[in-house]
């Protein structure tokens, strides 16, 4: 079962190879690698700009990791261990870069690397602009992208948000409870308050308290701040929600909430029946 909490794995794959550079970085700085060292076996013939490279891999690590982290969901980006990971794993790639900039043997490295490198032609500089000018425009496409598909989650959670905090929902806690007694027993009437906390009806114990939004996913939490139950909305107008049955919480399986008595007993009618 997809946990909803977690980082994505281009998130994580970016942060690998970002600290995994950054580590070799780290070895240019202090034990050094010349035409004599070796890796796995193989020998290293021509070590010039060896160290600029995974200089410019890291750093192209580091500008998709803060990309990634601005992608993942709410939930994720405000859970105080994800924080301190993303803070460190970018900090301690910007600090061996930044170490690798300003060592004796290296601050000179970018005038000698272009140097090395500069065009021989008006030929060859006109394309290496040409092509500069539309790795540009790629890296403003992505950007814009990125802004204009947030913009669109942003306005979707807002509008998701403004219809849970405006309407009175049944609450089936216990859907076999309901089914048996046809809609008379298991469940209770509740609301989403806009200060995150939840008012029910009856049955105020210490199970469903407060509640957060991440996208169209509905978390409750209990009393101890323990995810004790997820929904996911079914539309904007969040008119009703379904369990998510995730293995990590702690509710009973198969729960609706939704704004009519009918609708959740007959979700809960077509649910069992494809179960049976």
């Amino acid at each position: 079962m997809e946990s909803h909490q977690e980082t994505s794995v281009l998130y994580q794959r970016a942060k690998r190879y970002l600290l995994a550079n950054s580590g070799i970085l780290l070895l240019f700085l202090v034990v050094g690698i010349d035409s004599t060292s070796s890796a796995f076996g193989i020998s290293i013939k021509n070590t010039d700009f060896l160290d600029v490279i995974f200089f410019f891999i890291s750093f192209y690590y580091l500008i998709q990791i803060q990309i990634f982290w601005t992608l993942q969901i709410s939930t994720v980006r405000n859970t105080i261990s994800f924080k301190i990971d993303h803070l460190l794993s970018s900090l301690i790639s910007l600090c061996f870069m930044l170490a690798f900039l300003i060592t004796s043997n290296n601050t000179k490295f970018l005038r000698n690397f272009l140097g090395e490198m500069a065009p021989k032609s008006a030929t060859t500089l006109i394309i290496i602009i040409f092509f500069l000018f539309l790795s540009l425009l790629g890296a403003v496409a992505i950007f814009g992208s990125i802004s204009a598909a947030n913009e669109m989650k942003r306005k979707k959670r807002s509008k998701i948000f403004n219809s849970i905090t405006s309407k009175e929902y049944f609450f089936v806690f216990s859907p076999e409870q309901y089914l048996k007694s046809k809609g008379r027993h298991g469940f209770t009437k509740m609301q989403f308050l806009e200060d995150g906390t939840i008012k029910k009806e009856s049955r105020n114990g210490v199970n469903e308290v407060s509640w957060v939004q991440a996208g169209n996913i509905i978390e409750i939490f209990n009393e101890r701040g323990d995810v004790y139950s997820r929904f996911e909305t079914q539309d904007e107008e969040a008119n009703t929600l379904l369990n998510t049955n995730d293995e990590d919480t702690l509710s009973f399986r198969d729960q609706v909430i939704s704004t009519e008595q009918g609708t959740a007993l007959s979700v809960l009618q077509k649910l069992f029946r494809v179960q049976a």
